[in-house]
């Protein structure tokens, strides 16, 4: 099953907190194309989020959906995404997890407040829904001195 931020958080003792920094529709990538099952022209919605663990900021998140999530360009996302979706009769079934390491660099870093240069967990998902059909991309920049993952 997968675990939300806000479980990981309240596991930790922790009070988790979410700041959206944009929500847009973009031109789809060659990997969303791929993750999304999308075809060549598509657009996609992207939101930044910054999320945060008793006030501190700990993930820098971006997800990327189809277009037939574009309702969420006027939602409030600054809550529980998979309980937001849930809403909507979406649930997150399963996912896939690339998970690598990158140094903290310009506005990631400023947000995360990190060190430039510091190291930042990088974890690459492809979520899926309750029907096996790709719910979201998403690309999250985590610091592991501030918080940990639990899969």
């Amino acid at each position: 099953r997968i675990r939300s931020f806000h479980e990981n958080c309240r596991d930790a003792g922790k009070t988790p907190g979410t700041r959206t920094i944009y929500v847009r529709e973009i031109a789809a990538s060659p990997q969303d194309i791929n993750d999304l099952q999308l075809t060549e022209g598509d657009r996609v919605v992207e939101c930044l989020r910054l999320r945060t663990a008793d006030g501190e900021p700990v993930i820098l998140e971006n997800n990327h959906f189809s277009l037939a999530y574009s309702y969420l360009e006027s939602t409030d996302m600054n809550g529980s995404l998979y309980r937001l979706l849930q809403d909507y009769g979406i649930r997150a079934e399963n996912t896939t997890y690339e998970i690598s390491q990158k140094q903290a660099e310009g506005d990631e870093a400023e947000l995360l407040k990190a060190e430039e240069g510091s190291l930042l967990l990088r974890v690459r998902q492809v979520v899926y829904d309750q029907r096996g059909r790709p719910l979201h991309n998403s690309l999250q920049l985590i610091r592991g001195d501030r918080f940990t993952l639990k899969i």
